[in-house]
Parts: C-alpha cells; sequence; structure tokens
C-alpha cells in the first residue's frame, strides 16, 4: 500500500514539471483523449516494468527471505488464473491510479493557462499530503515497533536468570547405550574422571535440562486451590556447578545420606506459599495432602527453569526419583578432556554436547527473527516514504519557483529558503507521529503480554522515532530546496 501511494505522490511531482510539454502538444493539435491514453500508458507500462522488476526480486531473495522468518515459501504467481488475474488487476489498478492525476487533470487546461501557469494547481492538496502522512504513519509504526522488540530481545537474553550459565556445557544422557544399569551411576563414574582435570570445575547431574521446561505436579492443601509446582531430580553438586545463590540452610551433601531419601531444597516463590516465616525443617505434608513427607533443608534465590514468556513457578529440587538425563559440567578451557572420558565410558555412543547458555538463547529464536523482520520493514518503509516525499517537494518547489525566486531578489538568504520549505512538511510528520504513536503503544501493549517477564514502554523510544522521521524527511526535502535557494532568480523572474 505504502508503495502505491508513493507512485501515486512521484507521479504528482512529476506531472508538475510536464506542464508545458502538455501545452506544447496541445499547440501541435493533440486533443484531452490522446494525452488521456498517453499518461495512462506511460503510468501502466511504468507499473508492468516494476512487477517484472519485484517478481525477479522476489524469487532472487526468496531463499534469503526463507532464512530469515525460518518458512519455506516458494513463489507461484503464475500458478493459477486466480495469480495471474490478481498480478493483471495489480498493474492496472496501480498504473490507473497513479496517472490519474496528469491525465484527468492537466489535461483539461488549454495551452494559453498551461503556459502562463493560470492553472489552478493546489499547493495544499490534501490527497497528497494524506498519502504522506500515511506513509510516515506507518514508518513510525515500525520503527517505535522494531526498538521495543529489540529492547524486550536484549532484555531477555541479558535478565538474571538466577543461574549462571556461562562456560556450562550440557551433555545429554537419554537412550545412552553403556554398561551402566542406570545414568546416574554414569554420571558418578564420569565425574570422578572429570574433576581429576584441572579445567573442569564441577559436574553435575539432572535430570531436566534448564531449556526445556521441567516436570509439574499440582499440590493439593486441606482447604483452598491446589498449587502447581515444578520440580527436577540432582546430586549434591547442581546448585555450585550452576552458580545458584543459596538463602536459607544448606545444600544437599553425602554428610546427611537422609538427602537421598527425604530432602528438598525450594525456591523464594515456594516459600512464599507456605506462608510460614521460615520453611527450614517442615515437611510437605504440613502444607499438603502428599504422600511424600520430604523435609525442607534449604531455600534457594528464584530461577527461570523455563522461559521469559513463563512466570516462575513454585520448584523444589530433590536427590530422590527419576534417572539422570543430562549432565552439567562447569569448565574453564577446551571440552576435549570431556569427549576422552565421555568415549571411554561409553565407547557406542556418539559424544554430544550443547553450551547451556546457547540453549537458553535458543528459547528466544522466533523474536531474534521477527525484530531482524521488522527492523528490514521499518528501513524500505521509511525509504519510500522518503522517496514519496521527495516527489511532493519536487512538485511543492515548482509551484513556489517564482515565490522563491522573488525572496532571494528582497534578500532572503538560502537558509531562510530551507526553512520556508521545510516548514510545508514538518506539519506532516507531526501528523504522522499523531497516528502513529497509539496504534504502536496498542500494538506493543498486546505483544508484550506474551512474556511474563517484559520490558516497560518508555516514551523516550516513541519520542527518537518520531525525531528520526523528521530528520529523514527534513534531508529529503532539503535536497530539492537548496537547489532552489541556490537558483538564480534572474533565471526564474526573467518573464515576470
Amino acid at each position: 500500500m505504502i508503495a502505491c501511494f508513493n507512485f501515486m505522490n512521484l507521479s504528482i511531482g512529476k506531472a508538475s514539471t510536464r506542464i508545458k510539454e502538455i501545452g506544447v502538444r496541445k499547440v501541435l493539435g493533440a486533443q484531452r483523449k490522446m494525452l488521456i491514453k498517453q499518461f495512462w500508458f506511460e503510468s501502466l507500462m511504468h507499473s508492468f516494468f516494476s512487477l517484472i522488476i519485484g517478481l525477479t526480486m522476489a524469487e532472487v531473495f526468496m531463499p534469503a527471505f526463507n532464512r530469515l522468518s525460518q518458512k519455506n515459501l516458494r513463489l507461484e504467481m503464475f500458478s493459477s488464473g486466480g495469480n495471474i488475474l490478481f498480478a493483471i488487476g495489480l498493474v492496472f489498478l496501480v498504473g490507473i491510479a497513479a496517472g490519474s492525476y496528469p491525465a484527468l487533470f492537466l489535461s483539461k487546461f488549454s495551452s494559453v493557462d498551461l503556459f502562463r501557469g493560470k492553472m489552478k494547481l493546489s499547493r495544499k492538496s490534501a490527497f497528497n499530503r494524506s498519502l504522506i502522512v500515511f506513509q510516515f504513519a506507518i514508518s513510525i509504526f515500525l520503527m517505535v515497533s522494531t526498538i521495543f522488540l529489540s529492547n524486550q530481545k536484549t532484555y531477555m537474553l541479558n535478565r538474571d536468570l538466577g543461574y549462571n550459565a556461562d562456560q556450562v556445557v550440557v551433555l545429554p544422557l537419554k537412550n545412552l547405550a553403556t554398561n551402566f544399569t542406570k545414568n546416574a551411576a554414569f554420571v558418578g563414574v564420569l565425574k570422578n574422571k572429570l574433576l581429576a582435570y584441572d579445567t573442569i570445575q564441577g559436574v553435575s547431574g539432572s535430570t531436566y535440562n534448564l531449556s526445556e521446561g521441567w516436570m509439574g505436579t499440582y499440590l493439593k492443601r486441606a482447604s483452598g486451590e491446589p498449587s502447581l509446582v515444578v520440580y527436577n531430580y540432582v546430586d549434591q553438586d547442581f546448585i555450585p556447578v550452576l552458580g545458584m545463590k543459596l538463602l536459607e540452610g544448606r545444600n544437599f551433601s553425602e554428610e546427611h545420606p537422609s538427602d537421598r531419601e527425604g530432602s528438598i531444597i525450594i525456591n523464594e516463590s515456594f516459600a512464599r506459599i507456605l506462608g510460614v516465616e521460615s520453611p527450614l525443617g517442615h515437611r510437605l505434608s504440613e502444607f499438603f495432602a502428599t504422600k511424600y513427607d520430604w523435609q525442607i533443608v534449604g531455600v534457594v534465590e528464584d530461577f527461570h527453569s523455563q522461559s521469559l514468556h513463563d512466570p516462575i513457578l513454585p520448584a523444589f529440587l530433590g536427590m530422590t526419583g527419576m534417572d539422570y538425563n543430562c549432565v552439567f559440567i562447569r569448565l574453564q578451557e577446551t571440552i576435549a578432556s570431556i569427549e576422552k572420558e565421555f568415549t571411554a565410558l561409553a565407547p557406542q555412543a556418539p559424544f554430544e554436547y550443547t553450551f547451556l547458555d546457547e540453549d537458553v538463547a535458543r528459547q528466544y529464536e522466533r523474536e531474534k527473527h521477527w525484530v531482524r523482520m521488522v527492523e528490514y520493514a521499518s528501513f524500505f518503509a521509511i525509504l519510500i516514504a522518503c522517496s514519496g516525499l521527495f516527489g511532493l517537494t519536487l512538485q511543492i518547489i515548482f509551484l513556489k519557483t517564482r515565490e522563491i525566486g522573488i525572496r532571494r531578489v528582497l534578500g532572503a538568504s538560502a537558509r531562510h529558503i530551507l526553512l520556508l520549505v521545510n516548514r510545508e512538511f514538518i506539519w506532516l510528520v507531526l501528523a504522522a507521529n499523531i497516528i502513529a504513536w497509539p496504534a504502536a503503544y496498542l500494538a506493543m501493549s498486546v505483544v508484550l503480554r506474551n512474556y511474563a517477564f517484559r520490558i516497560t514502554l518508555t516514551p523516550w523510544v516513541f519520542l527518537i522515532s518520531g525525531l528520526i522521521a523528521l530528520l529523514m524527511a527534513a534531508v529529503t526535502v532539503s535536497f530539492h530546496a537548496f537547489k532552489a535557494a541556490l537558483s538564480n532568480p534572474s533565471e526564474t523572474l526573467k518573464y515576470e
């Protein structure tokens, strides 16, 4: 839509410079019907060749767009009669609309009026300016959206997760073919071997990774609503390896054999729903109707076991239960030592690993793609809006040629002329901001509701986007205005 509106503006601006050409054609006997056909034919040819170029560009850039959008799209414009009719209709719609101004409006004046400049070519065409306002409103809307989406992505990637994911390698243990009856036994032997290396700072077994979500259950109370709680079974090194902060109590320890049978460590969110000053020493059966009479021995700071799309749920860590499905290894340098010991213990299993910080970042791939796509859309929207403004400026300068010449004769400086012409468009950009800001605020409010942890919609983003649009408009307008300001007034006024 903004490309079509831009084409109309360019056609209107260009037509204003062809007034003398129309006058000459009329003097030489051209009828109005002939001029209408000429302008519409030129516009339709522009539209047709634009379609061909556009389809070629779409085919060339489709692989890059598919990589960006994570889609597998194909261009099938001519695969059906409906698509072909749509393409033909698009060419005619854009071509006829863009050529209507010179074809229907300029062609009706007599050759004398055209040469004398007596036709009433409005300087303040509401249609022209509404197109510019619409284009800049979309551009500002996209700029605001881009900044907020980028800030949300950065916020999610840099937020404190409640654990340290840097330099932590994750080894998956699902479907691991070894001589060990359980993965927990394999992890114990692997841990002893790896800790002999100076580059290995810690090793821990875990049932779930921190980037895939944990198992959940509802704990029922004697009265009131049941509470959704997530849990994970780990060993005593889980908290130190991941750098979690212990707020109360103690960590699991081999010095306390009971830890393997009935001790748990809860997070802050779990502690809050218990409603006691200190949960240490209490058992789950005191608060919930459960057969697991586990004792709370510690409280850790809240951490994200899921992406930031979801809120932090009450969670607990235990040492008894399911087998391990992954290993967390904190290291300083190379992973060669890990591969060596892993392969020695499980020669039949492929050595596969990921880094925990990369696993966490992969949760936000969708946001990365959306931000990149909106960035490109913003760039092209600004480019198209400025090119439309470029055409409208050409028309305004043409209409103000004599006025500018008179002002120069009376002593106006080039700076004064620049301000005079730019003033014509400042209100257009301001009007675009008035339209774009509420729309962007509502749209971003809806988008950010999908995130339990999100940024706030700060006013400076709207102001910066508006200023960028204003600056781009000023640069675009000033290109023509500067040429007009430096022109020789004797050339523009010699017939007066």
